[in-house]
């Protein structure tokens, strides 16, 4: 079955592992109820989960070396930016 699922991130300057199942794309990045939230497009929900990491850091704010941006929220008075870490997750 395909969905969407959510997860709340930790707060800025933090990494989250999670844990979503293979062949799902990261489809939006939002505050909600003052929790950082990535949203994925879940295609099997039955598939195996995969850990996957993410961090969230300011405008200005260095992301990790190897990392992929996934998108920009503003929370409050401050715009936040989630990258998804590309190495292994330990």
């Amino acid at each position: 079955m395909r969905c969407v699922w959510k997860y709340p991130l930790n707060g800025p300057g933090t990494i989250t592992d999670v844990e979503i199942p293979g062949q799902s794309s990261i489809v939006h990045v939002a505050a909600q109820n003052g929790v950082i939230t990535l949203w994925a497009d879940v295609y099997d929900t039955s598939s195996v989960k995969s850990p996957r990491r993410f961090s969230v850091v300011g405008t200005g704010q260095q992301p990790a070396p190897l990392s992929r941006y996934v998108g920009t929220c503003i929370h409050a008075e401050f715009v936040w930016h989630v990258y998804e870490e590309l190495g292994k997750c330990e």
